[in-house]
């Protein structure tokens, strides 16, 4: 199916050039309000550190509760959804994230799409992403034309509903329901806890290099003495916490440094990122090895 098409030859479209050629569809969709999107429809349920709920899943392994998935090895889950098979926003993102299967096992984390595709549906345009992105990782796992994750089937939108993740400015394709699933990502811990999330517009993939460089961060600050700046990359410099103190700063971590700023105020600390190892913390019995991280070159 032709679903992934391209503009070629020219440069992306500024926002006035869209403006200009769209003036004669503006008198039927001036402006977009709450109230045509229906954003109260759709309230945001998941919240940090809330438990994740328990549903029932329909997927290309067969059936089976959610939670007894989060159960199985290893112990962190990234949830991800996408607006819908042969989308080709979708297809850009599951390529990636074939692509980048070693990394994430590497972390110690297992995979899982959702989207409100049918068990065949997800079976036939798998192997449509297999074949863009054939990348090393992606033909180690698997059969021969099939992803190394699985994929839930959630045609009747009811765990979409329930998590939250519906996108009320889009229609699902060939179908006049609304919504449709927007792309959203969520770290689960051991504990079954979201940990992190993130929520797009089902028109905006989602870099599973940023989830990467996320989940690594997740497992260096967990026990909230470190925090990462904006950027940070793995193995580079860290920001001590506000509730560390300075003199434990010093004592834990290398090349303890305080940046001056005018108001005086001595919170804006660096150190060095620690060696690689696993995390502190309540879940650090669970928490994966880390010892691959290593700083940048």
């Amino acid at each position: 199916q032709r679903f992934a098409r391209f503009v070629l030859g020219c440069s992306c479209p500024s926002r006035r050039s869209r403006t200009l050629a769209g003036s004669a569809m503006a008198s039927s969709q001036e402006s977009i309000s709450t109230e045509t999107i229906g954003l109260e429809a759709s309230p945001f349920r998941i919240k940090l550190g809330a438990a994740f709920p328990n549903f029932e899943c329909e997927t290309l392994e067969g059936r089976f509760m959610f939670h007894d998935f989060l159960a199985r090895p290893p112990a962190w889950t990234v949830l991800f959804s996408y607006a819908g098979d042969f989308d080709p926003v979708a297809e850009t993102m599951l390529t990636q994230c074939q692509g980048m299967l070693e990394r994430f096992r590497s972390l110690g984390i297992k995979l899982v799409g959702l989207s409100r595709g049918s068990v065949s549906d997800h079976e036939a345009w798998s192997r449509d992403v297999f074949a863009a992105g054939t990348h090393g990782a992606a033909a180690s796992e698997g059969s021969a034309d099939s992803l190394g994750f699985t994929l839930v089937a959630d045609q009747s939108g009811d765990v979409a509903r329930l998590l939250g993740i519906q996108d009320p400015g889009a229609k699902a394709q060939g179908s006049s329901e609304a919504p449709t699933l927007a792309n959203a990502v969520f770290v689960i811990g051991p504990n079954k806890t979201n940990r992190l999330c993130m929520l797009y517009p089902s028109t905006m993939g989602i870099d599973f290099r940023e989830v990467a460089r996320c989940v690594e961060s997740l497992f260096l600050t967990q026990d909230f003495v470190l925090a990462t700046p904006v950027d940070w990359q793995s193995g580079a410099r860290v920001v001590v916490a506000p509730g560390l103190s300075s003199e434990v700063a010093q004592e834990r971590f290398n090349n303890f440094e305080v940046k001056a700023l005018p108001s005086g105020k001595p919170y804006l600390r660096l150190v060095d990122c620690p060696a690689p190892g696993p995390p502190s913390g309540p879940e650090a019995a669970d928490a994966p090895d880390t010892s691959h991280i290593t700083s940048p070159t």
